[in-house]
């Protein structure tokens, strides 16, 4: 179980460094080896792999913004294209663990000007962790993490073109991150990259694409 569960941090680090490859409004992680001692036995000490990610103020700080409080959320200077990119990374990776509305798993920071960017945290629901405790969330039709869903919300300013251009052009840095994470072993990365290319293919074909993820997007709120 150990080593199981190893691999379950290896694959969620990575999974945040390629959501920096999307976007630099995400926080920014740092692997470690963490050694836990037992000060009456060192023969019990023990290595493990963890990693330290950047709290929600230092990430608002970066940015000169603020945190949006869970009821703050103001649909009308939602951030868009922001929100597009979230959906589409977490069908990416295989999460449905996730609400902009209800804050799950998102927290929003309001930059001047008045317009709140979500943020995405907490990645071991997904698929790309494939932990054997995960789980679709509850209601849709999917009966796996492995199954990818769309719940990105339409919008008469999704230019999906664009955005789909945007995602093919990291295909080739997110698999060459595959190589230089640390805390990944080979089954992961193989594993890794296999589900990957699975979303590239899709965004390979226009057919694909427009009825996986275009039009599956859900009505937007108040429309």
């Amino acid at each position: 179980m150990p080593d199981e569960f190893e691999s379950y941090v290896g694959n969620e680090f990575f999974g945040y460094r390629l959501y920096n490859l999307v976007t630099d409004v995400s926080l920014k992680v740092r692997f470690v080896r963490i050694t836990y001692a037992d000060p009456e036995n060192t023969r019990r000490n023990f290595t493990r792999n963890g990693f330290f990610a950047e709290h929600f103020e230092s990430l608002a700080r970066r940015f000169n913004a603020e945190l949006v409080s869970e009821s703050g959320l103001d649909f009308e200077k939602l951030d868009r294209a922001a929100a597009d990119e979230i959906a589409l990374f977490n069908y990416m990776i295989g999460n449905t663990d996730w609400s902009i509305l209800d804050q799950e798993n998102i927290f929003l920071l309001r930059f001047p000007g008045g317009r709140q960017v979500p943020v995405l945290f907490d990645l071991d629901m997904s698929g790309l962790v494939n932990a054997h405790y995960a789980e679709p969330a509850p209601g849709l039709p999917i009966r796996s993490v492995k199954q990818r869903y769309f719940q990105g919300f339409c919008s008469p300013e999704t230019d999906w073109d664009a955005l789909f251009a945007q995602f093919s052009a990291m295909e080739n840095d997110m698999l060459r991150m595959l190589i230089d994470t640390p805390g990944m072993g080979r089954g992961d990365r193989r594993a890794s990259a296999a589900f990957l290319l699975d979303f590239f293919d899709i965004l390979v074909s226009s057919e694909e694409r427009q009825r996986k993820i275009a039009d599956a997007c859900r009505k937007m709120p108040g429309a």
